[in-house]
């Protein structure tokens, strides 16, 4: 096990306790998982956000368990009919007359799946930099618009939101549309 991942959740730990304690919340709110999700969008002014990133994150886990469990269907009866099918067309008899149609279904969960995660992740992004923009009004963080990948955007929102966190000169500021 890497040490660069336990780093980087503490530093988010310490640096997030630090920027709500500076919003006027709570630091230990911090901790809470999904919890100090909602608080950093409340305190950017996306609540909406963060309950469209909440309620498609559960769509996509039910869609991923319902997938699961169709394959672990069609495994076992595959298994139970692999001795007696003649023909390879008798070996798909067991999972019923539209075969074909469940097939496609499933095809197009995955893909709404992969599309889903997209989205995810862009609210996340959203809801990080509104909730940064919230510190600094000045462009302290311009390179956080041009990274090229997930990982390394994490790495340097961790880098500023630990800069934010502690640097005594950013104040909480918030949003124009809650002002």
């Amino acid at each position: 096990m890497s040490v660069y991942p336990i780093t980087l959740a503490v530093l988010s730990y310490i640096a997030y306790w630090k920027l709500f304690e500076k919003a006027g919340e709570k630091g230990w709110k911090a901790l809470i998982p999904y919890y100090n999700t909602y608080i950093t969008a409340k305190l950017a002014d996306c609540v909406a956000l963060f309950v469209v990133q909440l309620i498609l994150g559960i769509i996509v886990q039910l869609v991923v368990v319902g997938l699961y469990i169709k394959f672990v269907i069609w495994s076992i009866l595959l298994a139970a009919n692999e001795g007696n099918a003649q023909s390879s067309d008798e070996i798909f008899d067991f999972v019923g007359p539209f075969f074909g149609i469940q097939v496609g279904l499933m095809m197009f969960a995955v893909i709404a799946i992969v599309i889903a995660v997209i989205a995810l992740i862009a609210i996340n992004i959203v809801i990080r930099i509104k909730f940064v923009r919230c510190y600094s009004d000045e462009q302290v963080f311009p390179i956080l618009a041009g990274v090229g990948s997930i990982p390394s955007l994490n790495v340097l929102f961790v880098v500023a939101i630990t800069i934010l966190g502690l640097e005594q000169k950013y104040t909480y500021q918030k949003p124009i549309s809650m002002r």
